[in-house]
């Protein structure tokens, strides 16, 4: 049986981990380790020992800048959290009934760092923000100077640029994206923001394979959907 004093120890260490995971994922960008010890409230070398054990487990990734950013482990174990809230499950009755009543097929967009998780009621998936519907919809709700970051994060360049700033104005200005894959067919997507000028962590969007477009009514109800879910989440 552990001593009392290991014990102690162990939940000190559990704690610290908690308060730099937390720290973590409150940033919407990569984080140096000193910014992650001031928000976790450690020494630069606790955090970075505790972000480097963190790594061999898959939980955080370092970048070439050596920021560290949410690893896969971390978001397949807020992934499955998720899924007991009122967000997570993709296959619950509120997201059921969307896919029924619009034909179209569901996706909830769930950021982390500079991926979005993509979760269908057949599929999960994590991509760049900028290569899907949903994460193009989360990036419109950042300024323009934190997108001009992201995409030198990810080296997009001239054209790429300057669509992806075509798109966030186009969601500005509508509330919603809609994007046309020649492959896949039309997404529309919309964000869940408990507040009006928040930045969205997480979004909805709907796929009309083989479509160019959709109709009003389906737009009107995803939009009812993520307006019931920001203010559940308010």
């Amino acid at each position: 049986m552990p001593s009392p004093k290991t014990t102690h120890k162990t939940v000190q260490v559990l704690t610290r981990i908690g308060r730099l995971l937390k720290a973590l994922t409150q940033e919407s960008e990569p984080c140096g380790v000193r910014a992650l010890a001031r928000g976790a409230d450690l020494s630069p070398s606790t955090a970075q020992r505790l972000m480097v054990g963190l790594q061999s487990q898959g939980f955080v990734e370092q970048t070439p800048g050596r920021k560290w950013i949410p690893g896969n482990a971390l978001v397949v174990l807020g992934l499955n959290a998720l899924r007991n809230k009122h967000l997570a499950s993709p296959d619950s009755a509120l997201f059921k009934a969307l896919e029924e009543e619009t034909g179209g097929i569901f996706f909830l967009g769930v950021r982390v760092g500079d991926s979005v998780a993509l979760l269908t009621q057949r599929q999960t998936r994590v991509l760049a923000l900028h290569e899907t519907a949903c994460g193009i919809a989360l990036l419109g709700t950042e300024s323009p100077e934190k997108l001009t970051m992201y995409m030198t994060r990810q080296n997009l360049t001239g054209n790429a640029r300057e669509t992806l700033f075509l798109q966030r104005e186009s969601f500005i200005r509508n509330g919603w994206l809609g994007l046309l894959d020649d492959v896949h067919g039309y997404t529309v997507a919309a964000t869940v923001q408990p507040h009006e000028k928040s930045e969205a962590t997480a979004a909805l969007a709907l796929l009309f394979a083989g479509q160019t477009s959709c109709s009003d009514n389906a737009l009107k109800s995803l939009l009812a959907v993520a307006k019931t879910l920001s203010h559940t989440g308010s």
